[in-house]
C-alpha cells in the first residue's frame, strides 16, 4: 500500500508541477476573451471566420485568448453600410460594411476602446459575400495595434486598482481549502503589472504546498479506501 500511495503521491506532484508550468508561461500575458454575440443575420460560417480574425488579432498583439479571465472581452459588431444585387447569373452579391471592435470589462458592463473598419465583398451568395467582406480584415492594420495598446493601458489600471481586493479574495478561497481556485485568481493577473504580479506569485508560492498536501490527502484517503474492499 505504501508503496502505492509514494507513486500516486509522485504522480500527482508531477501533474501539479507541469500545470503550474503551463499556467505561468500563458497567464504572463495579459487575458482577453474572443466573444461574439449571437446575430441572425450573419451566417454561421462567415462569423466563425470573424471570430478567427478576432482571435489573430488579440494573439498578434501579445495577448493571450486562454479562457483564463472571463473579466475582459474583444467583440464585433457589424453593419451593413449598401448591399447591392447584381441580375447576372448567377446573381452576384456586393456589400459594404462596418465592423466595430469593441474591448471592454463585462463584469462592470464598461467598454474600454472601439475601433471601427470598413470592408466590402462579394459573392454568389449572402455568405460568400460576408466571407469574402471578412477576408479583407488585415489584422496588420494600425488601427488594431492602438486598440490593443489603449485597452491593455486601462487593463492594467485596473489591476493596480483592485490588486489587494484579489489578493484577499486569494486568501479567502484558499482557507476555504480552494487553492486551485485560489490560484486561477492570482494566476489572472499580467506580469506587466509588475508590482501586483509579484505580490500573486509569492501569494501562489505559499498556496501551492498547501495545494499539494489537500491533495495528496484525499489521494490518500482515496488509496485506502479502494485497498480495503
Amino acid at each position: 500500500m505504501k508503496k502505492i500511495i509514494n507513486l500516486m503521491l509522485t504522480i500527482l506532484i508531477l501533474t501539479l508541477n507541469c500545470l503550474a508550468q503551463t499556467t505561468e508561461n500563458d497567464l504572463g500575458k495579459i487575458s482577453i476573451n474572443v466573444v461574439l454575440p449571437e446575430n441572425k443575420e450573419i451566417p454561421t460560417e462567415a462569423n466563425k471566420l470573424l471570430e478567427t480574425k478576432l482571435k489573430q488579432i488579440v494573439t498578434k498583439y501579445g495577448i493571450a485568448d486562454n479562457g483564463l479571465s472571463e473579466r475582459f472581452v474583444i467583440t464585433a459588431k457589424t453593419n451593413i453600410i449598401q448591399k447591392d444585387i447584381a441580375q447576372t447569373t448567377p446573381p452576384r452579391i456586393s456589400q459594404k460594411l462596418e465592423v466595430i471592435f469593441m474591448i471592454g470589462d463585462v463584469i462592470e458592463n464598461k467598454i474600454y476602446e472601439t475601433a471601427s473598419l470598413e470592408i466590402s465583398g462579394m459573392g454568389t451568395n449572402e455568405t460568400k459575400a460576408y466571407i469574402s467582406a471578412f477576408q479583407n480584415i488585415g489584422i496588420g492594420n494600425k488601427i488594431f495595434a492602438e486598440l490593443i495598446e489603449n485597452a491593455k493601458e486601462k487593463i492594467m489600471a485596473y489591476y493596480s486598482q483592485h490588486c489587494e481586493q484579489i489578493m484577499r479574495e486569494a486568501q479567502t478561497l484558499s482557507k476555504q481549502n480552494l487553492h486551485r481556485e485560489a490560484i486561477y485568481k492570482l494566476s489572472q493577473i499580467p506580469n506587466l503589472s509588475k508590482e501586483c504580479y509579484s505580490k500573486a506569485l509569492v501569494q501562489q508560492e505559499k498556496i501551492y504546498p498547501q495545494m499539494i498536501e489537500a491533495e495528496g490527502m484525499k489521494l490518500v484517503g482515496w488509496c485506502s479506501r479502494t485497498i480495503d474492499r
